[in-house]
Parts: C-alpha cells; sequence; structure tokens
C-alpha cells in the first residue's frame, strides 16, 4: 500500500502561505516559495518545487483582493506550474535574472535543497 507524503514546504521571503495556497496534489517533494504581500490589494512572488522525478517546477505568484493569494485552484489558466527545462534551471540561478536582490534567498533556499535530495 502507497502512502502519500504532503510536500515540504519553505518559506524564503517575508509573507506566510500554506501548502494548500500552493499545491492541490501530493506530487511535489518539496516547494520553495517567496512571496510579499503588500496589503489587502497586492502580492507578488515565484515559486520552485521539485516532483517526485526530480523535475524542477516553477509558477509565478500574484494576489486578488477577494481571495488572497492566486493558486493553481483558483484559475489554471492563469498561475500554472511550468516544468522547468534546462535552460530555465540555468536562467533561474543567474542572479541577473532575479525579480530583486530579496529573490536571492528563495534561489539559495533551491540550491540547499539540490544537494540534500
Amino acid at each position: 500500500m502507497l502512502t502519500s507524503t504532503k510536500p515540504a514546504l519553505h518559506k524564503a521571503g517575508p509573507s506566510s502561505l500554506t501548502l494548500e495556497d500552493l499545491v492541490s496534489d501530493e506530487s511535489f517533494v518539496w516547494v520553495v516559495y517567496w512571496y510579499e504581500s503588500a496589503g489587502f490589494l497586492e502580492g507578488f512572488g515565484k515559486a520552485v518545487a521539485r516532483d517526485r522525478n526530480g523535475e524542477l517546477w516553477y509558477k509565478y505568484l500574484d494576489h486578488c483582493s477577494c481571495h488572497g493569494v492566486r493558486t493553481e485552484r483558483d484559475d489554471d489558466q492563469f498561475r500554472p506550474w511550468h516544468r522547468m527545462s534546462n535552460q530555465d534551471v540555468t536562467e533561474f540561478f543567474n542572479p541577473i535574472h532575479a525579480l530583486s536582490s530579496d529573490e536571492d534567498s528563495l534561489i539559495e533556499h533551491v540550491k540547499k535543497l539540490m544537494t540534500q535530495t
């Protein structure tokens, strides 16, 4: 009998989210996110996840004044998870492509988890 395991959730930014905010199933081993809420009306960030096959996925996060952080459950067309290609991974780990210097913590968390698993 297979038992399901919830992904480990790692916060790398200033605002807290729940696992349910980010994923609707248990296909990931871990999820790292950087999210900043700028009050009731605004929020933004990124999330990176590793699936059970070792592949990396990413999604951009934003905010809805009625529902809070936008998740895949709100609108699959709006903020879905995307598999990272080799080029995506290379660009992601290049600090020039970070949205802000604060996102360096997201990159560092992902690097650390990649060496552990």
